[in-house]
């Protein structure tokens, strides 16, 4: 698969040669460094590469775009903006790493889409570009086929995530393996997130009936935004037809399958821990049961909540409390549970629960 790495002057060395050392060293890609006039250009760390004219670029599969010092002059250059949108518009995959992101944001390429960057950059990008939704909390976000990290490393781990979702995940760890790196392979996960007024800076779940929408509109009501990933159309059980729950939550985003196990899937993905609700009756909520495949391949951290009695919900709601407060920084909170048929009570139930477990971190951090 041909990659076309974009080069300019001050680009950060890490930005760019973290991703190509994990692209080649998969053995599945054909790395190629262009920047705007060709020639020797340099990064920020004084490392001297040789390139090719951009407008030599033919139409790439992957297109990769470093951050660094230099971005700040090349969202002054017109003609550079304008080849970027050009190339992004062909490439079937559109990757950056760092403060790169405002190159794409300059060129209209993120748009009303999920993006993140550089966290010490981040209120600079609200700031600059409005109309992209900035994560605050994201190592690497995912829509469609753009993949946006945030700073320095966070692109050797968002370049294995992209590895793994095109060549699988056993490809992605025997690259790592070779490179001699742990790999962080949740994208919600970020260590370097900013700071929120509450450690839950989000919460994400699907928008089906019962647990979900109980848990999001728990959020809502305590401040915090809720997100997620829902089927395309915006299905749920109770709302089939489209816009369906996008009509009731403006932020979240389809999937490209109306199929509910990607909505699964990619809320489990981006989050970066979980709470399950547990129905006491074995496999009563199947879509429940087959998000544990995600949790495990995501290593997305799981709270298993047990519905059977009520008379302990108080005390798991500490146990979540404690088992919460022991992660870094701040987080998305990820959220499933049985449909509202599959366990009648269950919307009250999580809205309650959740609000409680929201609270106590408003109030006692």
């Amino acid at each position: 698969m041909n990659v076309t790495a974009i080069l300019f002057e001050g680009f950060e060395t890490l930005d760019m040669f973290g991703p190509v050392e994990m692209l080649g060293a998969s053995g599945k890609f054909d790395v190629r460094f262009f920047s705007p006039q060709g020639g020797i250009v340099r990064s920020y760390q004084g490392v001297p590469v040789q390139t090719e004219p951009l407008d030599d670029a033919c139409e790439p599969e992957v297109l990769l775009l470093p951050g660094g010092m230099g971005v700040y002059a090349m969202l002054e250059d017109a003609s550079f903006i304008a080849r970027l949108a050009e190339l992004a518009k062909q490439a079937r995959y559109v990757l950056s790493v760092c403060n790169g992101a405002f190159l794409y944001a300059k060129a209209g390429v993120l748009d009303g889409r999920r993006a993140t960057t550089y966290k010490a950059r981040m209120d600079k990008a609200e700031d600059m570009f409005p109309q992209v939704k900035w994560e605050h909390t994201a190592r690497w976000t995912v829509e469609d086929n753009l993949y946006v990290s945030s700073g320095v490393s966070a692109g050797i781990d968002m370049t294995l995530g992209f590895i793994t979702d095109v060549f699988g995940r056993d490809c992605a760890d025997s690259t790592a393996r070779y490179a001699e790196y742990t790999w962080n392979p949740n994208p919600g996960n970020d260590p370097f997130a900013c700071e929120s007024p509450s450690k839950i800076a989000a919460l994400r779940s699907g928008g089906q009936s019962g647990a979900d929408r109980g848990a999001m509109d728990a959020a809502l009501s305590c401040g915090i935004p809720a997100v997620g990933w829902c089927p395309a159309g915006g299905w749920a059980e109770d709302y089939p037809d489209s816009p369906g729950v996008l009509a009731l939550y403006h932020d979240m985003i389809e999937t490209p399958s109306s199929e509910p196990i990607q909505r699964t899937e990619w809320n489990i993905r981006d989050s970066s821990c979980c709470i399950v609700f547990r129905p006491p009756v074995p496999g009563a909520s199947p879509g429940t049961d087959a998000g544990d495949v995600f949790n495990e391949r995501y290593a997305t951290p799981r709270f298993d909540f047990a519905l059977a009695n009520p008379q302990t919900y108080d005390e798991q709601i500490e146990e979540a409390y404690e088992w919460l407060r022991k992660f870094d920084g701040n987080i998305v909170l990820g959220v499933g549970g049985p449909r509202e048929s599959e366990y009648p009570g269950m919307y009250n139930i999580a809205f309650n629960l959740i609000k409680t477990l929201l609270s106590k971190f408003k109030t006692q951090g």
